[in-house]
């Protein structure tokens, strides 16, 4: 009688098991595809810069988990805000949803990144997100 070799599989979460976001799209709809876009004036001055419109606070969440200390500024580079953009879409949203027990979907992860993941908890998504979605969908 053969011997027979059992190789246990192993499987592993991966990131494209997550739903996924075209970040052309997103640069599309938040800058027109323009890095040097600034947004969301709050008393004379922008909140949001560059090509995803990168708000000061993911920014500080994204140098908090990465050790970096990246400046608002910089996030009007191409490669650095694509960076921090891709990080929100891939790792932090999907942790914060998870958190809340909400399944990871498309539409979920766009709504964190322009009303914020709190919108979902308190289950008030604001007209203009929706409009958003709607842009994202026929994009």
């Amino acid at each position: 009688m053969k011997n027979l070799l059992w190789i246990p599989l192993l499987l592993v979460s991966c990131q494209p098991c997550f739903a996924q976001v075209n970040l052309d799209k997103i640069a599309f709809i938040e800058s027109s595809h323009n890095p040097d876009a600034l947004g969301d004036y709050h008393m004379g001055k922008p909140r949001s810069v560059g090509l995803y419109q990168i708000g000061v606070g993911l920014l500080k969440d994204f140098n908090d988990a990465h050790k970096t200390d990246y400046y608002h500024v910089e996030m009007r580079s191409p490669d650095q805000a694509e960076r921090v953009a891709t990080w929100a879409f891939k790792t932090y949203f999907p942790r914060i949803l998870k958190s809340m027990g909400k399944k990871v979907t498309t539409e979920r992860l766009i709504i964190c990144w322009n009303a914020g993941c709190g919108a979902l908890e308190r289950k008030s998504i604001p007209e203009t997100t929706r409009k958003y979605i709607q842009k994202y969908k026929k994009g």
